[in-house]
């Protein structure tokens, strides 16, 4: 079984914090992907736009806790990224507030914590977000917002995957490519999946490795300011994502006599 929780936050009560235009889009886009038969086929798809602190930690809190070793499940955040003094990351939510994280937030650790006790052994993490450096210009970037340990853990068959590295902005797509509503990371793992394009070895499938790699290759020739990040840890085979919907169309043409 497969299962998806998807969060987007694009307003926020704390001025601090600017107001953001694509985390709804994204994630109303990557929603709809996720869960298409002929694409995602997830089973479940739980999303949540511009909720508070506390109804997003606790969706995510259940969200882990009933999953079965074999099922796949997916965790996808488009907003922004904060550190604290301690250079610890947050998620930022709808109420959260710059002056108090630990209670407004949520915690890189407190998601550790959720999935080192879901018994899944295939975990997901996407963040579509860094730190706080551009908050004036309405982006969604930082400094050393996320390391190879962050997100570690103690569980088996965990992937990260990061809009940039820890050094890095995470543009919104108007700002890069022209007409498009998403942000520049989550406009390519939609490309992929949406194209087929990301299912490399076509062969009918689009596993993990293959929608990152195809993302980061789409998003570095894009704009070089930007590299997006995958961290593994100790995952085995490969995590099937998606199915290329054009695949039927490619072996036929494939089969096609030769005039």
């Amino acid at each position: 079984m497969k299962y998806a929780l998807v969060i987007g936050n694009s307003k926020y009560s704390d001025p601090k914090l600017a107001q953001l235009k694509t985390p709804e889009a994204d994630s109303r886009a990557l929603a709809r992907v996720l869960k298409a038969k002929r694409i995602g086929n997830f089973d479940e798809v739980i999303l949540l736009i511009d909720q508070t602190e506390s109804k997003s930690r606790r969706s995510m809190s259940n969200f882990l806790a009933s999953r079965k070793p074999d099922d796949l499940v997916l965790i996808y955040f488009s907003g922004h990224g904060v550190l604290d003094g301690r250079g610890s990351l947050f998620l930022a939510l709808k109420d959260t507030q710059i002056g108090s994280l630990n209670a407004t937030a949520i915690s890189s650790s407190f998601i550790s914590y959720e999935m080192d006790n879901c018994r899944s052994r295939r975990q997901i993490l996407i963040l579509d977000c860094c730190n706080s450096g551009a908050f004036a210009r309405g982006t969604k970037g930082g400094q050393k917002a996320i390391t190879e340990t962050t997100f570690e853990g103690s569980g088996s068959g965990r992937v990260v995957l990061t809009a940039s590295d820890s050094t890095q902005f995470a543009f919104e797509g108007d700002r890069i490519i022209a007409q498009t509503d998403f942000s520049l990371f989550t406009h390519f793992l939609l490309e992929g999946l949406k194209t087929g394009e990301a299912d490399r070895d076509n062969d009918g499938k689009v596993s993990l490795d293959e929608w990152y790699d195809y993302c980061h290759a789409r998003v570095t020739v894009t704009t070089p300011q930007q590299i997006p990040h995958k961290w593994s840890y100790r995952q085995q085979g490969d995590l099937i994502i998606a199915q290329n919907p054009f695949a039927k169309k490619k072996l036929d043409a494939q089969r096609q006599p030769k005039s």
